[in-house]
């Protein structure tokens, strides 16, 4: 007894938001409705490949996506409603953009801020490990004069302790 997504016929259907008016963002663009991708039932590996598709076509801008949009819904498999043709499929996905394109640039401005600040991020990280391997650096090369100076003045007590007893022993009363 097998259980692959095959053979139990398993279809699903791929979905991306792109508007969903319960969001700040949203609300922000005054929007009343959700604006969502939907793929016909497909196979799990299909509904799999058009949502990464769709997603990869998304963060490469809206060129790039409107295109896979208008692709998808030509799709032979519709069964709910008949495929579009390139014309009906360019005019829905344009009409759309007329409700999405304000949400879609602030949503594009907050990635970019992010991918900053994710570049920005990365490079204090980055500056922040050189100032403590530095850091690190100044704390040996202290040790190590810190130690050169111990060993002077060690030195120079051994010479004066030595002096010392030298001196004792010239000025000795009782040598014999």
């Amino acid at each position: 007894r097998s259980t692959s997504a095959e053979e139990l016929g398993l279809v699903v259907a791929a979905r991306l938001v792109l508007l969903d008016r319960r969001t700040i963002l949203a609300s922000q663009a005054g929007s009343q409705r959700d604006i969502v991708v939907h793929s016909p039932m497909l196979p799990l590996d299909d509904a799999l490949c058009w949502r990464g598709r769709l997603i990869t076509a998304r963060a490469a801008g809206w060129e790039a996506f409107r295109s896979v949009w208008i692709e998808l819904l030509q799709h032979p498999k519709w069964k709910q409603r008949k495929a579009m043709d390139v014309a009906e499929a360019t005019a829905f996905v344009d009409e759309l953009w007329q409700l999405l394109a304000a949400h879609w640039c602030r949503v594009e401005e907050r990635r970019g801020r992010a991918r900053q600040h994710r570049v920005l991020g990365e490079a204090a990280r980055a500056q922040r490990r050189v100032l403590r391997a530095a850091a690190g650096v100044q704390r040996c090369l202290e040790v190590e004069a810190c130690e050169a100076r111990r060993a002077v003045l060690e030195a120079k007590r051994a010479r004066q302790r030595l002096s010392c007893e030298r001196w004792r022993w010239v000025t000795k009363k009782d040598a014999t």
